[in-house]
Parts: C-alpha cells; sequence; structure tokens
C-alpha cells in the first residue's frame, strides 16, 4: 500500500477517536474519508498524527527517502475551510 494511502486510512480512525473523545454520542459521530494530498514530495512517511486545534486540524509525519535517512523531515499540513494544505 502507496504511504499516502496509509496516512489516509490513519486520518479516517483518528478524526474518529478525536470526534469521540470530544464527547459526542455516537449517533453525532462525524466520520470522513479524505486524502491529505495525492502527490508527495518525498519518498515515505511515517508516524503522522493529528491534532485538534482551536484553528481546526492539524497533521503532521516524518517523510523522506526511507526512515532514519538524513533526508527525512517533518511535514505538516492544516485543515482550512475544508481543505488540506499542500505538505
Amino acid at each position: 500500500m502507496k504511504p499516502y494511502k496509509l496516512l489516509s486510512l490513519f486520518f479516517v480512525i483518528m478524526i474518529f477517536l478525536l470526534n469521540n473523545l470530544a464527547g459526542q454520542k455516537n449517533k453525532d459521530l462525524i466520520m470522513e474519508e479524505e486524502f491529505i494530498f495525492t502527490e508527495a514530495p518525498f519518498a515515505s512517511c511515517h508516524a503522522s498524527t493529528i491534532e485538534s486545534t482551536p484553528d481546526g486540524l492539524v497533521a503532521a509525519w516524518f517523510g523522506g527517502t526511507h526512515e532514519k535517512n538524513k533526508d527525512v523531515e517533518i511535514w505538516l499540513s492544516r485543515r482550512n475551510n475544508g481543505q488540506w494544505t499542500d505538505p
């Protein structure tokens, strides 16, 4: 499975958990499946995370050639007006 598909799946799960932790009743939960990006400027990504902030959702992950390589950096994307920003 390509890294961006794994990242998408992770965020579906995380959005569900964030909504659940916010104290919403199960019938009121919102679950969305969406890509943060479809083309990445890096070959691989891992250790993704998502956080709810007063300004909306923020996602971050390590991206580079492969884990522990010197070109690995932390990448970030924000969800603004229903769209994710470019990493």
